[in-house]
Parts: C-alpha cells; structure tokens; sequence
C-alpha cells in the first residue's frame, strides 16, 4: 500500500492506493498546524480501512511548489 502526502498548501491531503486503485483519500484546510493534524489523520484514515500503519509499503510527499514549512513537514513525517 502506499500513503500520498500532500502539505505544500493550507489544503492537507492524504491518500491510500493499493494495487489499482485509490483505497482512501482525505482532503481538509489545515488550520495552520500541519504538524498537529498530520499523523492523527493518517491514524484516523488508516483505521477507516481497516489496515495497519505497518501495510503502508511506500510514501511519497508532494515536493511543491508550496510553503517550504509545510513541504519539511511532510517530508520529515514521511522520513520518521
């Protein structure tokens, strides 16, 4: 499975695609704490499927153009 992090805007969005298709996807305005929202969401979508955070295989982090605070953000949640 692979999680799709995009926070390059006020506009955070996650993504789970697995296979062929888009398993899950959620798009919200972020409220201008990116790190605060970020990993309860994937939590959050991660639960909705039913799947473990130890599924996701693969993650790739949209890298702009946007807010280079917001690209550092996902990038280093991606990193760990």
């Amino acid at each position: 499975m692979l999680l799709a992090i995009d926070t390059s805007t006020k506009m955070l969005g996650i993504a789970l695609h697995g296979g062929d298709r888009v398993i899950a996807e959620c798009v919200w305005e972020g409220e201008g704490h990116h790190t605060v929202e970020l990993a309860p969401e994937i939590a959050l979508i991660m639960r909705r499927v039913g799947e473990p955070i130890s599924s996701i295989e693969a993650i790739g982090v949209a890298i702009g153009p946007g807010s280079f605070t917001g690209l550092r953000i996902g990038l280093a949640l991606a990193k760990g």
